[in-house]
C-alpha cells in the first residue's frame, strides 16, 4: 500500500470519528450519557447544554477540513482533544467513586477503546510531516480551495518533536481548568414550588 492510500484511510477515520462524534454532541443526541463527563471536567449541566453543540460544531469543522485538506495544526489539536474526551472516561469515573471497578463504569476500557480517536490523527500528523507529503485531492478542486489555510494552519519549520511539545502544553492547558472549574462546587438546583 503506498502512502497515498495510507493518508486517505487516516483521513476517513479522523472524519469519521469527529463527524460522527461532532454530530452527536451538535445535536445532544446523548446528551443524559455525555453530561456526567462534561461535569467530571467540572461544567454544570447548564453549561454543558450551551457548550456540547459548539465543541459538537467545532468537530464538524475539523472532520470537513480533514476530508478535503488536512493541516498540521488541525491534525494535532485533533490529537489533543480526542485523547482528552477518551481520557474523560477514567476522570469521571475516579470523581463519582468508581475508579476501583473499571469494568462496570467503563472507566479504564472506554478509555482504551477510543485509542484509534487520537492515534488516526497522530499518524496523520506524522505523515504530513514527511518530507515531500502534499495532501491528496479527493474532489479536484475542493480541496485546493483551502490552500489558503496552509500559510495558517502548517508550520513546516516545525518538527514532529516540536509538535509532540506544543500538543503537550495543549493539553495541560486544557486539563488546568479542569480543577479550576470543579472547585466551585456543584450547580445550585431550582427548588420545586
Amino acid at each position: 500500500m503506498d502512502w497515498l492510500e495510507t493518508e486517505t484511510l487516516l483521513r476517513i477515520g479522523a472524519f469519521g470519528c469527529f463527524w460522527g462524534h461532532g454530530f452527536i454532541a451538535a445535536y445532544k443526541l446523548e446528551f443524559s450519557g455525555w453530561v456526567k463527563f462534561m461535569e467530571a471536567a467540572g461544567f454544570r449541566e447548564s453549561e454543558a447544554q450551551i457548550i456540547m453543540p459548539l465543541i459538537g460544531l467545532k468537530d464538524l469543522i475539523l472532520a470537513v477540513i480533514t476530508l478535503l485538506r488536512p493541516m498540521e495544526l488541525v491534525s494535532a489539536w485533533m490529537v489533543v482533544w480526542a485523547f482528552s474526551t477518551a481520557l474523560v472516561r477514567p476522570v469521571s469515573a475516579l470523581a463519582q467513586g468508581k475508579a476501583m471497578n473499571p469494568l462496570s463504569s467503563n472507566a479504564i476500557w472506554g478509555f482504551v477503546e477510543r485509542a484509534a480517536n487520537w492515534v488516526c490523527p497522530l499518524a496523520m500528523l506524522s505523515m504530513q510531516k514527511t518530507e515531500g507529503y502534499t495532501p491528496r485531492e479527493f474532489i479536484p478542486g475542493v480541496g485546493s480551495q483551502l490552500a489558503f489555510l496552509d500559510a495558517h494552519l502548517n508550520l513546516p519549520d516545525k518538527s514532529l518533536a516540536d509538535y509532540a511539545q506544543m500538543m503537550a502544553l495543549c493539553f495541560l492547558a486544557v486539563w488546568a481548568l479542569v480543577p479550576l472549574l470543579r472547585s466551585r462546587g456543584p450547580e445550585a438546583k431550582a427548588k420545586a414550588k
